[in-house]
């Protein structure tokens, strides 16, 4: 099965991430890339993303109570495993219109301003 490539399309109109917690990409259930594991340097990681047609959200589940499975429309799914502490930034969408959605495991989901900090 082929990977989908990437697309011509709007550029960081949204876009979503993790500063701390464990990730890897799938594809049709197989990985692609596990972050804490595959990468040998920032220029591997960066060429590799690059290859990948991300889509656009299809879905977000919040698996077994912690971790957030992102799955996109065209059979890639971002997996963030929550790993660290209650109070930390563990998953962000940083979305149009000044608009910012994190998760923390001790703030749960909180949705705000993006130029200004959720407490």
């Amino acid at each position: 099965m082929a990977l989908p490539q990437p697309t011509l399309r709007d550029y960081r109109k949204w876009e979503m991430g993790t500063y701390c917690c464990a990730w890897r990409i799938l594809y049709a259930g197989s990985k692609i890339l596990c972050g804490s594991q595959d990468p040998k340097s920032i220029g591997e990681l960066d060429e590799t993303v690059g290859k990948i047609d991300f889509g656009r959200f299809a879905k977000i589940i919040q698996d077994n109570g912690l971790d957030i499975l992102v799955e996109l429309d065209n059979g890639v799914r971002i997996d963030f495993l929550m790993t660290v502490s209650l109070n930390y930034e563990c998953f962000h969408i940083f979305c149009p219109e000044d608009v910012h959605i994190r998760y923390s495991i001790g703030k749960s989901w909180q949705v705000g301003s993006s130029t200004r900090s959720l407490t």
